[in-house]
């Protein structure tokens, strides 16, 4: 039996190559870019040529479209892996993985592979308040670590007024004991 198996699939392996055969050989070849034929292909203006983009691409405010050329929005920065796009109204997170550069009229766009259907809206984070100015005497006294600058500093008098009182000679200890 299995015998039998094997003999009946190496057959139906057989059969089914030599009718694939043909529909693979009918294939066009490739063209290369750089032959005639080639170049004369990305002359077309229907031709869009793509490209994965680098993270140092992804700067603040380049504007963002999907796949169907619905914008999703501008960049406002990079988190991890993700790519935070803002239309005014929320924020989107896109999968920086998703995001490719495409060249058109001359000139690169930059689009998600994800639709902004399925990305989810959220609300804008707030920036964070700007820390309150202080006034310039403030900011004149400070010392290069933070504290008064030395020329501010009073000056302690190097002896103080009283003299100390002599130690007991039964408590003083004697050197090298």
């Amino acid at each position: 039996m299995p015998r039998t198996m094997l003999l009946l699939t190496a057959s139906a392996f057989c059969a089914l190559s030599f009718i694939a055969a043909p529909a693979i050989a009918g294939a066009p070849a490739p063209v290369d870019a750089e032959s005639k034929a080639g170049k004369r292909a990305l002359l077309d203006e229907k031709v869009v040529t793509v490209r994965n983009v680098s993270r140092a691409e992804l700067v603040n405010g380049l504007p963002l479209v999907d796949d169907d050329g619905v914008a999703i929005g501008t960049v406002q920065r990079l988190a991890g892996n993700e790519v935070i796009v803002s239309d005014g109204t929320a924020e989107y997170r896109v999968p920086f993985t998703q995001v490719y550069a495409f060249s058109k009229d001359g000139a690169d766009h930059y689009a998600s592979r994800t639709p902004k259907k399925r990305l989810t809206p959220e609300p804008i984070a707030a920036p964070a308040p700007a820390p309150q100015p202080q006034a310039d005497d403030d900011w004149e006294a400070l010392g290069p670590e933070g504290g008064p600058l030395p020329d501010d500093e009073e000056a302690e008098p190097a002896v103080p007024d009283t003299a100390p009182a002599e130690a007991p000679a039964d408590t003083a200890a004697a050197p090298g004991t």
